[in-house]
């Protein structure tokens, strides 16, 4: 028996409710669902108390707000039953196993709750995994309807976006006096990355010239793919997006798009494929949080390859991001990165060009200007000490590291650099 209820919204989008409910009426052999029962008990608090006593077995509602579910889905957690958000439930068409569920969003106004199931005799967890298909089955029946995020989290949105285009649009400029600088680091490792490839936060990904290239039949000099054989580009800012789209067109590589972590119809036109051409995938989101990791990473893993440049020092934990990276890793890949830290000690053996900066003084303006850094920065903090952090946090069988202080200009200064490469220990 599911429970729903209509709402009080009477505009177009009745339709589509109703639509979805005769669906899963029909008979299966109809196309249906085949359910057996249909129920309006009334407020969704009412129907999910319904689903946790298990006198029904599942709650389908759309255009809910938190504060219709919040305290109810505790209710239908507390009694073994489980309650799913209608975009990423629990990771939609993950396989059994891949990951930890990530939390249930309040804020996606389309829930799903199932009764508690006990496990089947001798096979722990089967109960879970049927709570999870019958939920998978439900949501192939009924329509996406599109409702308009709370006020709230509608605000925060569309701040966010503000200051990601705000970033974009500063990194134009940015960006290549960033590269102009040190472009000449980049060269030194970047030719040696090869095979299954992924790069956190690669921005417009200026550096893909420097990849391995070879000149084909036809002139054009683009990426070997007997060196790179797939690119996988976790980039969370999708105003980024054309000019990424772009360099990596340039280099040579066929671009797509993840429509799971970026369903969006503003998808930029993409060249027509050539023979040979790699594959390369555009992905929104982070390594942050090991539940979060796109579908799409996980996926492609593991990674001959996974490079950072200047990336390091917006995630949210350093320590947290390297882990994820070592675990996408095979055993014996390699990490390379380029990022601007705190200003070595003046005793640092890595320093391997010193231009008589006061290491002191300036590591001081650092941490003083940081906190307003992050802001215009988009989180970037200048006094990170990313190179030793790769170095401390274990796991690899290499690490090989140096450190630059640069005087070109002021940036430069509160800026200097960690370039290298760790490689992954092979057990």
């Amino acid at each position: 028996m599911l429970v729903s209820e209509h709402g009080s919204s009477h505009d177009e989008t009745l339709q589509s409710r109703m639509r979805s409910l005769t669906r899963l009426l029909l008979a299966k052999e109809h196309g249906g669902a085949g359910l057996e029962s249909l129920r309006f008990a009334g407020a969704a608090t009412s129907d999910m108390s319904l689903v946790a006593k298990g006198i029904a077995e599942i709650h389908w509602e759309i255009g809910l707000h938190a504060w219709d579910i919040a305290a109810a889905s505790v209710i239908v957690t507390e009694s073994g039953g489980a309650v799913f958000d209608g975009a990423g439930w629990w990771g939609l068409d993950m396989a059994e196993g891949e990951r930890e569920p990530r939390p249930l969003n309040i804020w996606n106004r389309s829930i799903v709750s199932v009764r508690y199931i006990p496990d089947l005799p001798g096979q722990p967890g089967s109960g879970r995994e049927l709570q999870r298909q019958l939920a998978k089955e439900l949501l192939t029946h009924v329509e996406d309807i599109p409702c308009t995020p709370d006020g709230t989290q509608m605000i925060k949105n569309t701040l966010w976006s503000v200051y990601d285009w705000l970033f974009s649009t500063m990194w134009i400029i940015e960006s290549t006096r960033n590269d102009d600088k040190v472009d000449i680091y980049r060269k030194m490792i970047w030719p040696e990355i090869s095979g299954n490839v992924l790069e956190l936060g690669p921005g417009f990904a200026a550096s893909l010239k420097f990849l391995a290239h070879e000149t084909t039949n036809d002139g054009s000099f683009y990426v070997d793919p007997n060196v790179i054989k797939s690119y996988t580009a976790l980039e969370p800012n999708p105003f980024m997006y054309g000019r990424l789209q772009g360099n990596a067109e340039a280099n040579g590589f066929n671009v797509s798009y993840d429509r799971l972590s970026y369903p969006s119809d503003k998808v930029h036109n993409t060249v027509s494929p050539k023979p040979n051409m790699v594959p390369f995938k555009i992905v929104r989101g982070t390594l942050d949080d090991a539940a979060d990791i796109p579908k799409a990473v996980l996926a492609q893993a593991p990674y001959d390859s996974i490079l950072t440049s200047f990336s390091l020092c917006t995630v949210r934990d350093p320590e947290t991001a390297l882990r994820n990276i070592q675990s996408l890793l095979k055993p014996g890949g390699t990490f390379y990165f380029i990022e601007h830290v705190r200003q070595p000690d003046p005793k640092d053996m890595t320093v391997v060009e010193d231009n008589g900066v006061d290491a002191v003084f300036w590591g001081k303006v650092q941490d003083w200007i940081t906190p307003i850094w992050k802001i215009i920065g988009h989180g970037c903090h200048v006094n990170r000490r990313s190179g030793l952090t790769v170095a401390k946090i274990g796991g690899w069988k290499v690490v090989d590291y140096k450190s630059v202080r640069p005087t070109i200009d002021l940036q430069s200064r509160i800026m200097p650099l960690s370039f290298g490469k760790a490689v992954k220990a092979d057990n």
